[in-house]
């Protein structure tokens, strides 16, 4: 090691929400340590750790720095600066010889790494742009909670048992919250659940299968919440020996690449590191960039109908049931829209689906004939059952006949809720291509409103009013709701005026969806948006802005789900009677709830008990309540579930030569019965996957 400095070496790790320094002597001790919150400013972060540091070290200094923020000494001759996988392997070879596994868990990233006997990197994962499996997941979930991390972690760590919660997506793991409190949750367990979540998570998007190298070391920001090391044991299986502990973990890449530093490096004087950042970091406050301001867009009141109950009533009824709203609409022969009523589901859809129809029982003062019965939505056959519907149809073909109500040519449907959004391609008025989201809620209603409570700033009343005054829309880029919300943090740290901060957000939400759902499928000149999101001038101008062509909203955008089903109601009853049990077939209904451990998510799934059948809802792939379909379809065959029994119906055999399974995926299960056969013949005893 150089004798610079006295042999002092000065290694730096600027993370995603803090930096940190350490300095070692020429025998590789630990002689200083500082860290400090990024706060939006990787490079005052870095000056407050360094002013911290340097004052004793009158002489040059090895420097070695490590992190998302590294690229902050670029330019300083003798600094060396290596990878953050590169430099904690290199830390936990020589800390902790004996580990084969490293779990970090860092504020906005999170990794696997395997090594080898030898200490050297085998194999690495990282988490993608989502934060579910981060720091920063809990740090929001603690802040909804209205506890400080510190106080959410010794709850988790005390907490008898975990309650279920979904990890995937912070903002399916507040719907799950706010239903545990409503039940009286206590909050310990509340805590700890989301520990748990968190590491589910990580176990399913980083180690995805595959078995953990033992013994393990965790490390990071999350190694120093007692609630996480109790999870990681729990959900992963370490047992005490299994997993160790080592502290102060959140320096070790600091310390990794200080080594880097005594092999590479070459003397560097402390007034030179200093002035460089002081740089950096006064230059900070131009870095931000903005976008074009949002186009002006007229404000078009469209006041949901309502009927009188001094006549009768002949209709259709559309009901959509989704996972945030649940809408009913009432549909003339003639295709008129006669009343509608939208109304959040929070959980409870059955509640829900009761409070909308003694609506509809009031405002007709009982003289309404429902003439047919269509439901859509992810509870769609949940409602389907209940009612007795005449047809239960998917959320696509419903938005479809929706917009073609109101713009019969439209070739591209957008469609953003409150938790779900949707893209449909139209060709001669059929379906062509969609797709939908089915996990990441950053492009959807529920970040809007969620970012729009955090401003204080109405999502109904001023969000987009104010939006559009925004003269330079700052960019918060299109990636997790934690990571944009921790940018609208920096954002009004810089000061930025908050209609710029809004009308950032609209623009987020649009490229959201548009790269992350449309994901380069054609859009087309005539273009229908609808959806709850669509009553949001602001989204509706970002839209305009980012594909550079006018769209048309649909006139009732909240409702068009609603309008497509009560649509498919009058083309499947034709003239017959409709099955509809009447406006109180739900109040007989039980509710009973179960959790699913099929995947991450761990769903709450609701099944519902009526009229001797029963359905499932909040299962966010459907699992349960597609299955339920056979029983709401009113007598009509279940083809899909048919020629699954048939395909079956090949599987069997005696095993004479052995085992062999069968996925149920692409051509080996489209062709099932030639393999099966073939198998079979061959001795084999063929099996399919669960």
């Amino acid at each position: 090691m150089s004798s610079a400095g006295g042999g002092m070496v000065l290694g730096l790790d600027v993370g995603s929400v803090a930096a940190k320094g350490l300095i070692l002597d020429t025998h590789g001790r630990v002689r200083g340590r500082a860290s400090a919150a990024l706060a939006g400013d990787a490079s005052a972060a870095m000056l407050q750790v360094l002013r911290k540091l340097l004052p004793e070290l009158a002489r040059p200094v090895l420097v070695g720095v490590t992190g998302g923020g590294k690229g902050i000494l670029d330019g300083l001759p003798g600094a060396v600066c290596e990878n953050d996988l590169v430099a904690t392997t290199r830390a936990v070879g020589v800390l902790l010889p004996a580990v084969r596994g490293i779990i970090e868990i860092g504020g906005q990233q999170s990794k696997w790494i395997r090594l080898g006997p030898g200490g050297q990197m085998e194999s690495f994962a990282l988490n993608d742009q989502c934060a579910a499996g981060s720091g920063a997941f809990l740090e929001q979930q603690a802040g909804r909670l209205r506890l400080d991390i510190r106080e959410l972690c010794a709850m988790a760590a005390s907490a008898e048992r975990a309650a279920s919660i979904a990890g995937r997506c912070a903002v399916f793991a507040k719907s799950d919250m706010i239903h545990l409190q409503q039940k009286g949750t206590p909050m310990p367990e509340i805590a700890y659940g989301l520990c748990v979540a968190l590491v589910r998570n990580y176990r399913a998007t980083l180690l995805r299968g595959s078995e953990l190298a033992r013994p393990c070391v965790l490390l990071g920001g999350g190694a120093l919440n007692p609630g996480l090391v109790r999870a990681a044991r729990e959900v992963l299986g370490l047992s005490g020996e299994d997993l160790l502990e080592t502290p102060e973990p959140q320096f070790l890449g600091a310390y990794g690449v200080a080594l880097a530093a005594t092999e590479r490096g070459s003397a560097v004087a402390a007034a030179a590191i200093l002035r460089i950042v002081e740089r950096r970091a006064a230059g900070m406050e131009e870095i931000g960039m903005s976008l074009q301001p949002l186009p002006v867009i007229a404000a078009d009141a469209r006041p949901v109908p309502e009927t009188r109950g001094d006549r009768e009533v002949r209709a259709y009824l559309g009901v959509d049931v989704g996972s945030v709203s649940t809408d009913l609409c009432l549909l003339s022969p003639n295709g008129e829209v006669l009343d509608g009523i939208y109304l959040r589901t929070r959980g409870d859809p059955v509640g829900v689906l009761r409070e909308g129809l003694d609506i509809l029982r009031e405002r007709t003062g009982g003289n309404l004939q429902v003439l047919g019965t269509g439901t859509t939505g992810s509870g769609r056959h949940l409602a389907g059952m209940l009612l007795a519907a005449d047809v239960v149809k998917n959320e696509i073909t419903c938005q479809l006949l929706g917009a073609r109500h109101v713009l019969p040519e439209v070739d591209t449907i957008l469609e953003i809720g409150g938790q779900d959004s949707k893209y449909v391609s139209v060709r001669d008025g059929r379906i062509s291509d969609f797709v939908m989201n089915k996990i990441c809620a950053a492009g959807t209603g529920s970040f809007l409103e969620e970012q729009g409570e955090s401003l204080g700033v109405s999502i109904l009343d001023e969000f987009a009013d104010r939006a559009l005054r925004g003269t330079a829309p700052t960019d918060l880029g299109s990636q997790c709701t934690v990571f944009m919300e921790s940018e609208v943090v920096r954002a009004r740290q810089r000061r930025t005026p908050l209609p710029d901060i809004l009308a950032g957000l609209a623009y987020s939400v649009a490229r959201n969806y548009l790269e992350r759902v449309v994901a380069g499928r054609p859009i087309g000149s005539r273009v229908v948006f609808q959806g709850g999101v669509a009553s949001n001038r602001a989204v509706v101008a970002a839209f305009e802005a980012l594909l550079g062509r006018p769209i048309t909203v649909h006139p009732q955008n909240r409702l068009s789900g609603a309008i497509g089903a009560a649509l498919a109601a009058r083309d499947v009853i034709a003239g017959r009677p409709s099955s509809f049990r009447g406006l109180a077939a739900v109040e007989s209904a039980q509710v009973d709830r179960f959790e699913c451990r099929k995947c991450a998510n761990r769903c709450q799934v609701g099944r519902v008990h009526a009229g001797g059948g029963v359905a499932c809802f909040g299962d966010i792939c459907e699992r349960y309540s597609v299955r339920d379909g056979s029983a709401v379809t009113s007598g009509q065959p279940d083809l899909v579930r048919e020629v699954e029994e048939r395909l079956e119906s090949y599987a069997g055999g005696e095993p004479r030569t052995g085992t062999a399974g069968i996925p149920r995926s692409s051509m080996m299960y489209d062709l099932f019965p030639f393999w099966a056969t073939f198998l079979r013949r061959l001795g084999f005893r063929v099996v399919l996957p669960g």
